[in-house]
């Protein structure tokens, strides 16, 4: 694997300033053209086993039967056709998936949603509005199908009530419903102020959190906008929150639980001990400051002085993705996606000249990324509130992929494999020479666009000491930095990057 790694990354040692770029993925064209709708956005989604997606946010469809669905849920497919055999529904916000169904958080309205868009198991719906009168947070599910809810509040500032049998049984700010839906008495945890979600740690245990303002205690105990519990509801005393006891604004989310079981925090936030605001953090298991991570080197939006992240995914090469609104990382001009190693160092050549920009149809205002979104069959799906990428216009979900990083694991040819190209950069005309026989040569500039396929490499070239070479021709084309994909003969791939002067 080590080897792997060192060719496939061999161009970009030596690079310098010269700036490298996750590239559009150009089979995904989403069915839909929101560009010209004012607010319009992507908040979350969700990626079935076989490749579906469902898309949450703020849209309407501007393509016939025109669908005026605000705040809804849509289904396409990895190309971006459109499901049909989907219903599209009003709801949104945040979608928690649940075995072959999904789970639709809404603004306005709850309800298990099963994969063609159908609410079913109404008894559970009915039961569940009994038992949640005031729906808030995003919750969490049991393998059993129990779950876990925030109760808010009633406009006397008490919990609001939970109903059986026309009877009010309980006030209570966080509750656990049986797969019923119905208020499972045995959970022994709450809180003093409804919190804003429940996360998954480990198989014993759930992560809380809310505002550190206002969601302060747990059980009694004072835990800061974040605790752990376990799954009957007491508390995880191993576990302290690191967050500073601040006002209402201040959030930090966990995100991204390693198997040592440090994980990240996401948002705006401030540590304790220290002045300075946070955007993303790593946390050690006992929720110690892990200091070997960059924590207070994190994005910032420089207009507005705060900034904050909203989602990381990870990478092939133990490194992250980082999305969120800012346009500052670590002193670099970045538009609020960024690429960073193991311990939180932004790698400057990612996205300097390309990524989200523009959140209104004018080519005006500051893009935010809600979502990025590791898709099971290759790339990462980005979404949010903008309408170009890389000066191109597109919808606020797009898809991704780095021919460096995303390197298809098949070590059998890959890990022996030594391919250069050379010189480079040039003024277009490459040789790349190889000690192993390739299958097919495919050359993509920075957006994504294929320039160039060579699909028996080195027929007519030759083994000269064991080496074969294939005359690449690039004068054609303009300046700039693109990207080979070797596919060698078992399948495995090589990713070079080559630059024209």
């Amino acid at each position: 694997m080590k080897k792997l790694l060192f060719t496939g990354l061999f161009l970009v040692i030596g690079l310098g300033s010269y700036a490298q770029s996750f590239l559009l993925d150009s089979t995904f064209q989403p069915f839909f053209d929101i560009t010209k709708q004012r607010g319009a956005l992507i908040s979350d989604m969700h990626e079935s086993k076989s490749g579906k997606l469902y898309i949450t946010g703020d849209f309407s469809l501007q393509l016939p039967p025109q669908i005026n669905s605000f705040n809804g849920i849509i289904s396409i497919f990895s190309d971006g056709r459109r499901n049909f055999s989907f219903n599209n529904i009003g709801g949104g916000g945040i979608i928690v998936p649940i075995s072959d169904s999904v789970f639709v958080n809404g603004n306005n309205a709850y309800g298990l949603i099963d994969t063609n868009g159908n609410r079913f198991n109404y008894n559970w719906l009915f039961n569940y509005n009994k038992s949640i009168k005031c729906k808030t947070g995003s919750p969490y599910f049991y393998p059993d199908g129990s779950s876990l809810f925030a109760n808010g509040r009633d406009n006397t500032g008490m919990p609001c009530p939970t109903i059986y049998n026309g009877d009010t049984l309980t006030r209570r700010h966080i509750l656990k419903l049986t797969p019923e839906g119905l208020w499972d008495s045995t959970f022994s945890g709450d809180a003093n102020f409804p919190p804003l979600g429940f996360a998954p740690y480990d198989s014993n245990r759930i992560l809380i959190y809310g505002y550190p303002g206002r969601f302060t205690h747990y059980n009694g105990v004072r835990v800061n906008g974040l605790c752990r519990i376990f799954l009957d509801g007491t508390l995880d005393t191993t576990f302290s929150s690191p967050l500073q006891p601040l006002a209402f604004g201040s959030l930090g989310r966990p995100n991204l639980v390693n198997k040592d079981g440090s994980f990240f925090l996401v948002g705006f936030f401030f540590i304790n001990g220290h002045n300075s605001q946070i955007t993303i953090a790593k946390l050690k298991a006992n929720g110690e400051l892990d200091s070997s991570f960059m924590n207070f080197s994190s994005p910032k939006d420089l207009v507005y002085n705060s900034g904050s992240v909203a989602t990381m995914a990870e990478l092939p090469d133990k490194g992250y993705l980082v999305g969120g609104f800012f346009n500052d990382y670590q002193g670099h001009k970045l538009p609020s996606i960024a690429k960073i190693d193991s311990v939180g160092k932004v790698d400057p050549t990612y996205f300097i000249n390309s990524g989200p920009d523009s959140s209104d149809q004018d080519g005006v205002g500051f893009a935010t990324v809600n979502v990025i979104y590791k898709s099971k069959f290759g790339g990462y799906y980005v979404g949010g509130d903008f309408r170009k990428w890389n000066g191109k216009s597109v919808q606020p979900i797009v898809r991704i992929t780095d021919l460096v990083t995303s390197i298809k694991e098949n070590p059998s040819l890959a890990e022996k494999a030594t391919i250069t190209a050379f010189p480079n950069p040039s003024n277009g005309n490459f040789t790349l020479e190889s000690d192993q026989p390739l299958k097919e040569l495919r050359l993509f500039d920075l957006l994504g666009k294929e320039v160039l396929v060579v699909p028996t490499p080195f027929e007519n070239n030759g083994n000269h000491s064991g080496t074969n070479q294939q005359l690449i021709n690039l004068t054609h084309q303009t300046k700039g930095i693109y990207l080979l994909r070797i596919t060698l003969t078992d399948g495995s791939v090589v990713s070079k990057k080559v630059i024209k002067n």
